[in-house]
């Protein structure tokens, strides 16, 4: 193990949040890969379907299209013989949403507390260049 641990602090993966950088990096793709057919007339009509079938959502898909809330009501998206929670159909490519979900509102965090915190250290720089420059000018001349 530690000639493992060695090797990824060799190699710089065990600092400067690795694992957010590689969050971040995987949501880019994943939307990019299958966010962007969601603009076009050919996904809408294919949602349709499964859209109308969910009562959490049906009313929404003029505005907004949320497919976590369409999984339990999916046609066919449970096994026949051995039904919930054994996923069929389009259900298990639908249950990646629930995931992105989840990371999008933790990068949301990540990226809030960043901004917060550089504020602040501005806020603070500044503040502190001012009360230096402040007491330059009050000092007596020697």
């Amino acid at each position: 193990m530690n000639a493992l641990e060695s090797m990824l602090i060799r190699f710089g993966l065990l600092k400067d949040d690795l694992d957010y950088h590689l969050l971040r990096a995987s949501m880019v793709i994943i939307f990019l890969a299958f966010g962007y057919q969601k603009w076009w007339e050919y996904e809408a009509q294919v949602l349709i379907p499964y859209i109308s079938n969910g009562p959490l959502i049906f009313w929404l898909y003029p505005v907004f299209v949320g497919t976590v809330t369409i999984i339990p009501f999916m046609p066919n998206g449970w096994d026949p013989a051995a039904g919930f929670p054994a996923m069929a159909g389009n259900v298990p490519f639908l249950v990646k949403d629930i995931v992105l979900l989840a990371v999008s509102f933790y990068l949301l965090k990540q990226d809030v507390m960043r901004a917060s915190l550089s504020a602040r250290k501005t806020a603070d720089t500044r503040t502190a260049a001012a009360s230096v420059a402040g007491a330059s000018l009050t000092a007596p001349n020697q």
